[in-house]
């Protein structure tokens, strides 16, 4: 039942937010990882980059099923890490990551979301100080930028890092 209503939830936000970019179509299998690593961005100014990470499908433990790719950024003792997750589409792996999760368990997602580089996007910090990015590219992939000492500003600039448009074309 939850995902019948997040699957509404995500229709609705859709036609409220006016824009067309969360597919809830049926969702197909997620992308080996290889077909997007390299839109993570290589570097980010004032961070030192670690190798990209990929996790298929098939390795994730995730339901519904998703394949990731991610980098970290290290400054002094400092970390960011940009993470793109495709769940094929599916609107329950849109819901899981756009959702603010509240003290009693449950998910809220409040619509309109606004945009950056025309993406839906949410901007938030978590109670244990970690700020979040989070985008969907392409009504597909979840683009996510997290860290617990770098800027608001400094994640929307990372954001920005990555290709989102071109990303929007894998299929």
């Amino acid at each position: 039942m939850k995902g019948v209503a997040a699957l509404f939830f995500l229709l609705a936000l859709a036609g409220a937010s006016g824009c067309h970019r969360l597919e809830v179509g049926r969702p197909t299998t997620p992308l080996d990882p290889e077909r997007f690593v390299a839109f993570l961005p290589d570097s980010v100014p004032g961070w030192t980059a670690e190798e990209p990470k990929r996790l298929g499908a098939e390795q994730s433990k995730m339901r519904p099923p998703a394949s990731m790719a991610s980098r970290e950024f290290r400054r002094d003792r400092e970390t960011m890490s940009v993470v793109i997750v495709d769940g094929g589409g599916d609107p329950k792996v849109h819901f899981m990551y756009l959702a603010e999760r509240r003290p009693d368990g449950s998910r809220h997602l409040t619509a309109p979301l606004p945009e950056r580089n025309g993406s839906p996007t949410v901007e938030r910090e978590t109670e244990d100080g970690e700020r979040e990015l989070t985008a969907v590219v392409g009504g597909r992939f979840i683009v996510q930028v997290v860290s617990r000492s770098a800027s608001a500003e400094e994640l929307r600039r990372t954001f920005d890092l990555v290709d989102a448009k071109k990303l929007a074309q894998v299929r």
